[in-house]
């Protein structure tokens, strides 16, 4: 009888930033940090053995998360109805299958511009564009059916992004989100400024695989504001 050996992975702190999935390192790095031992079971997933009881946690959730709230916060159509059904305020909106791109945009225009266009299922904000306009409809539609076979269509609020951390029934940490930005030296143009700070993001391991995108939608949006892609920003602006 033969007896296969598991790979023990490298120990959170013996490894650059990066190696594991970053958001699953800050964690296991925390919770070294406050002296529970960590074994990393694949780049996702670990176990945190705390006060002699075992933890896991696959990227940043943990045994709290059921997988029924996992799936229904990674799909924004069933996000939208449960947050409606507690009394929450949510934008009017409502999801369309791919095929149906006639019907959403008719539905846009009867939500009145600009819109949000979305995929309904996924995270991290990929496939999102805010402000969407009739103009610029289309590439928004074209890039949420890339990630999905469904896409929300809601109206559009201006105002701040944050993200929130519940525990149990608290909320213990929120973070702001900012839109992408660049800040002006006087001699580059804003799509050299963007380039820029793209080449930065790629030395940063959470970053380095979310470029800032000039979609048709941003650069309509940056044009319309008297910022052409050839435009050079002033010092600091």
């Amino acid at each position: 009888m033969t007896t296969s050996r598991v790979r023990k992975l490298p120990a959170t702190d013996d490894v650059e930033l990066g190696y594991y999935h970053v958001s699953s390192q800050l964690l296991a790095r925390a919770f070294v940090a406050n002296g529970y031992p960590v074994e990393w079971l694949n780049k996702n997933t670990f176990i945190a053995d705390v006060r002699g009881h075992d933890v896991g946690f696959s990227v940043t959730r943990g045994p709290c998360v059921s997988t029924f709230a996992s799936h229904v916060t990674t799909r924004k159509d069933f996000t939208h109805t449960f947050l409606a059904r507690a009394g929450l305020e949510v934008a009017n909106g409502r999801a369309f299958p791919a095929d149906k791109h006639a019907r959403a945009r008719a539905y846009a225009e009867k939500l009145g511009w600009p819109v949000v266009v979305k995929p309904s299922h996924g995270s991290a904000g990929r496939g999102i564009t805010l402000e969407v306009r009739a103009e610029t409809f289309e590439d928004a539609w074209a890039s949420a059916t890339e990630r999905d076979g469904s896409v929300m269509v809601e109206s559009y609020f201006p105002g701040a992004e944050a993200r929130f951390v519940v525990v149990g029934d608290r909320c213990v940490a929120a973070a702001g989100k900012r839109p992408p930005s660049v800040v002006g030296d006087g001699t580059s143009t804003l799509a050299e400024l963007v380039e820029a700070k793209n080449a930065l993001r790629r030395s940063n391991p959470l970053y380095e695989k979310r470029p800032i995108k000039l979609t048709e939608a941003r650069i309509e949006a940056l044009a319309r504001r008297g910022f052409p892609l050839d435009h050079v920003l002033a010092t600091n602006v």
